[in-house]
């Protein structure tokens, strides 16, 4: 049986983001401009959160470049990334977690598995503007921080 080939990422404009999200993974593709704009109420940090979701923008020599949300799963634990339109314009990110099932001896049906861990924070990326993070369950205040990864600038919430 022959093995169907990966599709191509979808490639957007901040600026183009909205109402319709595209199927499959989505890069969005920042001006120098734009990505100044987006990341302009961020506090810079060392080091990501060892679980959650961040927006990894890579730059071209002249400062554009693309961006793909990804997931960092916990312990035991496998996650998607949810892309949902926002009503005030733009996009919202987060990491939709499940725990795993574990396998039991003898091939039964396995323990744990099921339950949704969802974030305390969302990102929020507007289609002109600086990114926000919205509180969804945390119990202090939510942050936007930035933080280098390699050649890579990564853009989260975290929960303080």
């Amino acid at each position: 049986m022959a093995k169907r080939a990966a599709k191509a990422p979808v490639v957007r404009n901040v600026a183009e983001l909205g109402a319709s999200i595209p199927r499959g993974d989505l890069l969005v593709h920042f001006t120098k401009d734009q990505w100044t704009r987006v990341v302009r109420n961020a506090k810079p940090t060392k080091g990501i959160p060892r679980r959650g979701g961040r927006l990894e923008f890579t730059p071209d020599p002249n400062g554009n470049g693309t961006a793909q949300f990804v997931c960092n799963p916990g312990p035991g634990e496998e996650c998607s990334v949810r892309v949902r339109p926002d009503p005030n314009g733009g996009i919202t990110y987060e990491c939709r977690c499940t725990l795993k099932k574990i396998p039991t001896p003898g091939g039964g049906g396995g323990s744990g598995g099921g339950r949704l861990t969802l974030p305390p924070c969302i990102l929020r990326l507007p289609r002109n503007g600086p990114a926000t993070c919205l509180n969804a369950g945390c119990a202090g205040r939510c942050e936007l921080r930035t933080a280098r990864v390699g050649h890579r600038i990564a853009l989260f919430c975290v929960c303080a």
